[in-house]
């Protein structure tokens, strides 16, 4: 498998309220070149079954295991990709561009 130009990064609990729209919005972006790794920190809503219906890998932690700055360099080791982006369970992208226009400034002059 190559490997992807981006990792993502998405941590959420309990967020079935709005989760479904971020992940419909992150797979309809124009760049596709990412991979996604979801952590959940003990959800007991419908969260997993929406993040189980996309691409990704998932993470799942007790929520007494959930400490940020863990969290997050636990889930960066299991990335593929040199470049990371984090954003919120909630992060609802309003652009399809707007994931390209993010990874745009790293590419070569």
């Amino acid at each position: 498998m190559n490997k992807p130009k981006i990792s993502i990064v998405m941590r959420c609990k309990n967020s079935d309220w709005v989760i479904g729209s971020a992940l419909a919005s992150l797979f309809s972006q124009d760049f596709k070149d990412f991979e996604l790794v979801v952590v959940d920190s003990g959800s007991t809503d419908t969260t997993l079954d929406i993040v189980r219906s996309y691409p990704c890998h998932l993470i799942q932690i007790e929520p007494g295991d959930y400490y940020p700055g863990k969290v997050l360099n636990d889930a960066i080791a299991q990335c593929k990709a040199d470049i990371i982006v984090f954003i919120n369970s909630d992060s609802v992208m309003l652009s399809q561009k707007s994931l390209g226009n993010l990874v745009s400034a790293f590419d070569d002059q």
